[in-house]
């Protein structure tokens, strides 16, 4: 059958899949969009594209005039569909200058477009904060559909200071906010489930202590997911200690940052009863207080409810002199911070070191699967061959996301006998090349190797029975 003759459903549903894949990502300066080429096919593809609003609703601004033409034509054609709109700014300080020119002759006008059809806005991301302040339904309650915010500021923008907004409709569900200023206070934003804040940098300051616990009790019945990211300024402040702020529908805590004071203070002032998921990169090269490693190893266990941790950093060391619990190994202050966890996830890049090894050997016997971003097949059969001395019980499933070197059939065929499911998702052939060379390839069984060097250490081949789960 020629494609021409399939139902014009079946050929919206083909086109709809490929501006889809990279809907975020505005079309390059001067050359159509891929909508566009799809009607430049022929007749028949023009009129099914047209005739398809869901085709036309994501809308990208680049601070040019092609934005504002192309936008035109989307608004048009998208008919009643929600709208999906990225003003992104260009990361580059080379066009940096003409960035700024270009804002003030287009960036008006485009937003124009935009609010005549703020009723129809589903998801607004915003990185130019000059024009934040042109965006009047986001403060008066004009954008009812809106369910996902984003309020950003590239490095080439930040130093800039936007001026301070609130926003003034609860309406909204996900809210991003980076390197731009907020009103804190008083905040009327109830129905968020999803918050991520962070980095802030001079002259943009995130909130205060006191400022962030009054928008996390104001949102603690409906949160479900709370990001933390990258560094954060903001002016000291002192807070009494007062009553909990209970985080009853938080399952999802993401801290991709290291500890400082904003994290600390969520971890000693919040309860997570119902907390799945904790991502965090954990490095003591930044020391922990006294007050917050007695809330991580003493009572209460803030964190007992996490099943899935994602960890790295230092976890080798010693907790310094000068605290209650000097030389304790951090390794054991993460073990019962963390009693319950049956996923751990090593950070994207995070080689399989000797010290992880050594922690992972003799951690978590509740630990089930385990997902490695990138190690050789020796180095995961000796962290194996070293857990089960402690934990004879398999994992149940353990994910490779690289594997570096060369791989032969005996470590791998060892590994899949001794866990119940192992997968290997790339290889990197270059046993040298973890610097040095980054490309991957898809893995295939074919490229195992059926000898090992003789010279090559292997721990013994344990019974085949411990495959029972």
């Amino acid at each position: 059958m020629h494609i021409n003759e399939l139902p014009s459903e079946i050929l919206q549903a083909i086109f709809e899949l490929v501006p889809g894949k990279a809907s975020r990502q505005p079309p390059p300066d001067s050359k159509p969009a891929v909508q566009d080429d799809i009607c430049y096919v022929c007749r028949l593809w023009r009129d099914v594209a047209i005739e398809d609003p869901f085709l036309w609703n994501t809308i990208h601004f680049t601070a040019n005039g092609l934005s504002v033409q192309r936008a035109e034509r989307f608004l048009q054609r998208s008919g009643t569909a929600p709208l999906d709109i990225y003003m992104t700014a260009s990361r580059s300080y080379e066009r940096f200058a003409n960035t700024m020119k270009a804002i003030s002759l287009h960036g008006v006008r485009f937003v124009d477009l935009i609010v005549a059809q703020s009723h129809r806005w589903r998801i607004l991301e915003v990185q130019y904060p000059s024009l934040v302040p042109n965006l009047k339904p986001l403060w008066n309650e004009g954008a009812p559909m809106l369910e996902k915010l984003v309020l950003s500021c590239p490095a080439p923008l930040q130093d800039l200071s936007p001026p301070r907004l609130m926003p003034g409709g609860p309406h909204f569900t996900s809210l991003t906010v980076t390197r731009c200023a907020l009103q804190w206070t008083p905040w009327d934003c109830t129905t968020i489930t999803k918050l991520t804040l962070g980095p802030f940098g001079s002259p943009v300051q995130g909130p205060t202590n006191k400022e962030l616990g009054d928008m996390l009790s104001a949102v603690s019945e409906r949160l479900s997911s709370l990001t933390i990211k990258g560094s954060w300024q903001s002016p000291p402040d002192d807070i009494q200690a007062g009553d909990p702020i209970i985080l009853q529908a938080l399952t999802s805590l993401n801290i991709l940052a290291e500890w400082g004071p904003q994290v600390r203070y969520i971890l000693t002032t919040c309860r997570f009863p119902n907390l799945v998921e904790l991502d965090t990169y954990i490095s003591f090269f930044t020391p922990l207080s006294p007050q917050l490693i007695r809330l991580l190893t003493e009572d209460p266990k803030l964190l007992q409810s996490v099943k899935q941790l994602t960890i790295g950093g230092n976890i080798g060391g010693i907790i310094p002199t000068g605290n209650p619990n000097a030389g304790t190994p951090l390794s054991g202050v993460l073990q019962r911070a963390f009693p319950q966890v049956e996923h751990v996830l090593l950070s994207p890049y995070m080689p399989l070191e000797a010290a992880i090894v050594n922690f992972l050997s003799r951690s978590w016997g509740s630990m089930i699967r385990l997902d490695i971003p990138v190690s050789d097949l020796p180095g995961v059969r000796e962290l194996l061959s070293m857990r089960f001395l402690t934990y004879p019980t398999p994992l149940q499933e353990l994910n490779l996301l690289v594997a570096n070197g060369e791989l032969y059939r005996d470590d791998y065929e060892w590994i899949c006998s001794n866990v119940g499911k192992f997968t290997i998702l790339e290889v990197r052939p270059d046993s040298k090349g973890f610097v040095l060379n980054r490309e991957v390839c898809p893995f295939h069984e074919k490229l195992l190797i059926m000898e090992a060097p003789s010279s090559t250490p292997r721990p013994p081949r344990r019974p085949m029975q411990i495959r029972a789960l």
